[in-house]
C-alpha cells in the first residue's frame, strides 16, 4: 500500500496487528506528512481521501495494455462523481491529474484555487468541467481525448498565464 512505503520514507512505522500485518487506522499527523499521492489501476472508491489535508499533489490513472483488457475492467478501476465531491475539498492541492477514469462525468473545481497544474485525459464518459475560471494560480492544464466533453465554456475566462493555449 502507497501510504505505508510514504509514511517509511518518513521513518514513521505505521502500527501492526498482532500477526505482523499492518493497520490501516493511521493519525491525523502521519496523514498530514503525505503532500503526494499517485493512483493507479485501484478498484474501490476514494473513501478518507479529504482527510489528507496538506496533499498538493494528486495524481488518479488507469491504463489498460489493450482493448480486451479495457473492456473486462473498465467500470471496475474508476472513481466516481462521488469522488470526485471528496477531492474537492482538498483546498490545498497544486497539482491535479485524472486519467482514464471511466465513471466520471462531472467535475467541479471551483474549492480548488490552489491548482497550478491540471490535467484531465482520457476519461470516456466526462461530459462537464466547471470551475476553471476560479483557478486564478493555474500554469499548465492538459484536457484531451475525454470523447463526451464536446465544449468547456470557462475554458476562456482563464487570463492569468499568456503560455496558456488551446490544441485542437
Amino acid at each position: 500500500m502507497e501510504i505505508i512505503k510514504i509514511l517509511q520514507s518518513k521513518n514513521i512505522e505505521p502500527l501492526k496487528n498482532s500477526q505482523g500485518i499492518y493497520s490501516l487506522e493511521f493519525t491525523q499527523e502521519q496523514l498530514d506528512m503525505i503532500t503526494e499521492l499517485s493512483l493507479n489501476a485501484f478498484t474501490g472508491g476514494l473513501d478518507g481521501i479529504e482527510y489528507f489535508t496538506n496533499l498538493a499533489s494528486l495524481k488518479i490513472e488507469t491504463y489498460y495494455k489493450d482493448k480486451k483488457e479495457y473492456i473486462k475492467f473498465k467500470n471496475r478501476a474508476s472513481i466516481t462523481d462521488k469522488d470526485l465531491i471528496k477531492i474537492s475539498k482538498l483546498s490545498n492541492l497544486k497539482q491535479l491529474s485524472i486519467i482514464g477514469q471511466t465513471n466520471i462525468g462531472y467535475i467541479d473545481l471551483s474549492n480548488l484555487s490552489n491548482l497550478t497544474s491540471l490535467e484531465i485525459k482520457g476519461n470516456s464518459n466526462l461530459t462537464e468541467i466547471d470551475g476553471l475560471e476560479k483557478l486564478e494560480k493555474i500554469e499548465d492544464i492538459t484536457i484531451f481525448d475525454n470523447n463526451e466533453l464536446y465544449e468547456i465554456p470557462s475554458l476562456n475566462t482563464l487570463t492569468n498565464n499568456n503560455d496558456l493555449y488551446e490544441a485542437n
